[in-house]
């Protein structure tokens, strides 16, 4: 049986994917191998750069300091700092950026200066706030928008490039039902 040796930080995600008690980090792989099968969505290494689009659909470029109406919206694809965000949320984006920004700002009263997020020391875990245990700070959920202004905020602030590819779900109050989306924000204006 040959034998695969994974980072720290890789094993710590494989470990938000399992299910305590039962799931060995073979079984999270297992399941994680089939579904990129059954999707299509493998990550063969010429798709390691930039984004791409699944199919022939053509993504609609969003300016990403003036977003759409992000209600109605799901990511499909994210990357922070280049490296591929896996089952990516907006609120999820909000999550890494924080624990991001306080590794490299190194206090949370620094991350707290520059945050658009209503960001809480310590765990507190009402009124829509989730707590973040490897930051020490909680965190409250916003719609799309708000979500994305502060990853957009984060990443100007660490100067590290974000992008996200995510579609309005085919509802009549979405801004473009159906539609797919890419916004990004690199130093370099890329």
């Amino acid at each position: 049986m040959p034998t695969v040796e994974i980072s720290s930080p890789t094993f710590r995600k494989l470990q938000e994917l399992a299910e305590p008690f039962v799931d060995t980090p073979e079984d999270v792989i297992r399941r994680l191998v089939d579904a990129a099968i059954q999707s299509g969505d493998s990550a063969k290494p010429e798709e390691t750069g930039p984004l791409q689009s699944k199919g022939p659909r053509q993504a609609m470029m969003i300016d990403p300091e003036h977003p759409e109406d992000l209600t109605h919206t799901r990511i499909l694809k994210a990357r922070i700092d280049g490296e591929p965000v896996p089952r990516p949320k907006w609120n999820g984006l909000v999550h890494l950026m924080h624990v991001r920004a306080l590794r490299r700002l190194e206090s949370v009263d620094a991350v707290m200066k520059v945050t658009k997020s209503n960001v809480r020391v310590d765990e507190f875990t009402e009124r829509g706030f989730v707590f973040l245990p490897e930051a020490g700070i909680s965190i409250q959920g916003v719609e799309a928008r708000l979500a994305w202004e502060s990853v957009l905020r984060l990443a100007q602030t660490l100067n590290i490039p974000v992008e996200v590819e995510f579609e309005w779900h085919s509802k009549e109050k979405a801004a473009h039902p159906g539609v797919l989306a890419r916004m990004s924000w690199s130093p370099d204006g890329a």
